[in-house]
């Protein structure tokens, strides 16, 4: 029988830190000679094929990480692990890391749901208090096989929810996202809040709640009333 709970959902790139993970990923990789520095023109062109449309996203990560199939797998975990501890930890927003907090103590499911790949995001829970990761499938050799953004995050964390015997508690679940990309997953809660939202989130959805954290200061624009 499912047990209703209350969901907290959160993106992690641009919503719990600046930037995009990916990107300090693979530049630490480089700087640590696992990725070899004859990929970079490999790694520009792929984003930038992405970003034309010629190629898929998952096929873009995918040759951003293709570096990953000369690595072996406890190399690939403890550069992940450290990779989180010493670059992602220091950079999350001060208020994410409260909001995760205030959510636990309230008894929430907290999720972390992104498109960054799992090849280090799987390793979250262990620094974080959460209670799962659900991001971009990747495979050992570094190829990406299911990008979740956009629809696919909701398909994902219903089953999620459905493996866990878990029915969310549409009123009382909170979303937390930044970009447009995240309102199939923001619109499955009753409280869905912006944190400092892209211009196509803050067009597509002006009355949600929005919030403005790190950099931008702990400001709070509630347009809903």
């Amino acid at each position: 029988m499912e047990q209703l709970r209350a969901v907290s959902l959160f993106d992690f790139d641009g919503t719990m830190l600046k930037g995009d993970s990916i990107v300090e990923y693979i530049s630490l990789a480089i700087k640590e000679g696992l990725c070899p520095k004859r990929n970079i023109p490999k790694i520009l062109l792929s984003t930038l094929l992405a970003l034309s449309g010629a190629i898929s996203t998952e096929r873009a990560k995918s040759m951003s990480l293709s570096f990953l199939k000369n690595v072996d797998k406890n190399r690939q975990e403890e550069f992940a692990k450290r990779f989180i501890s010493e670059k992602l930890l220091p950079r999350l927003y001060p208020e994410a890391f409260d909001r995760l907090l205030m959510h636990r103590a309230k008894g929430d499911m907290v999720l972390i749901v992104s498109a960054s790949p799992d090849c280090y995001m799987k390793h979250l829970p262990l620094y974080l208090p959460v209670d799962g990761v659900l991001a971009s499938l990747t495979t050992d050799s570094g190829e990406v096989t299911c990008n979740f953004k956009g629809a696919e995050k909701p398909k994902r964390i219903e089953k999620w929810l459905k493996e866990n015997n878990i029915a969310m508690d549409i009123e009382n679940s909170f979303a937390y996202g930044d970009s447009s990309h995240d309102i199939p997953m923001m619109e499955l809660t009753q409280n869905p809040i912006c944190i400092n939202p892209k211009k196509a989130l803050s067009r597509a959805k002006p009355d949600w709640k929005m919030e403005y954290w790190g950099e931008n200061g702990n400001k709070i624009k509630n347009n809903g009333g």
